[in-house]
C-alpha cells in the first residue's frame, strides 16, 4: 500500500510547466474509486466518487488556473462552454490541503499526476504511484490511458 508521504513530489515548476495534482483513495468498494484530489495552486481538497467526476473536476480546475493550457475549445449541446462545476473556487473549501492530505483517515492507495499537456481533446502527462515495487512513473497520452492505468494500480494494490 502506498501512502501520501510516499508520494515524492507536491507540486513544481508552476503553472508554466503543467499542473501536478495530488490524489488519495480512500474506498474502493465494488471497484469504484473514491478520494480527494489536492489541486496545486490553491491548495485546497477536492472530494470525488469515481474517475470520470475525477478528471471533469481537474479538467476544469485546469481551465481556471490555465495550466496546461487547453489546445481545442470544448463542444457543447448547449452551445456555451459545459463545467462540470460553475465556479470550482465557489465550492472550495477553508482547509488547507497540505495539512489535511497528510492526515486522511482510511486511505489505501496514492497518486501524483503531472498534466503537461491538455492537445486532441485529451490529456498527456506522467502519473507516479508507489506500490509494492517502489515508485513507478508512466506517461500517459489520453485521459482513457489514464483511467485505465490508475484502476490496474488499484486492482494490483488492492484487488477487485
Amino acid at each position: 500500500m502506498a501512502s501520501v508521504d510516499a508520494i515524492r513530489f507536491y507540486h513544481r515548476g508552476g503553472a508554466a510547466s503543467g499542473t501536478v495534482m495530488s490524489i488519495h483513495i480512500q474506498s474502493y468498494e465494488s471497484r469504484v474509486p473514491e478520494g480527494v484530489f489536492v489541486e496545486p495552486v490553491y491548495k485546497r481538497v477536492y472530494a470525488f466518487r469515481g474517475f470520470d467526476q475525477m478528471l471533469l473536476m481537474m479538467d476544469d480546475m485546469m481551465d481556471i488556473l490555465s495550466a496546461p493550457k487547453a489546445a481545442l475549445e470544448r463542444r457543447s449541446f448547449s452551445g456555451k462552454s459545459y463545467r462540470f462545476f460553475e465556479d470550482l473556487r465557489q465550492d472550495m473549501p477553508e482547509k488547507d490541503g497540505r495539512e489535511f492530505i497528510t492526515n486522511l483517515p482510511g486511505g489505501k492507495v496514492s497518486f501524483s499526476v503531472s498534466f503537461y499537456y491538455r492537445e486532441h481533446g485529451s490529456m498527456q502527462g506522467e502519473v507516479t504511484a508507489k506500490g509494492s515495487n517502489g515508485m513507478v512513473n508512466i506517461r500517459f497520452r489520453s485521459a482513457l490511458e489514464l483511467i485505465r492505468l490508475l484502476y490496474e494500480h488499484l486492482d494490483a494494490e488492492i484487488g477487485k
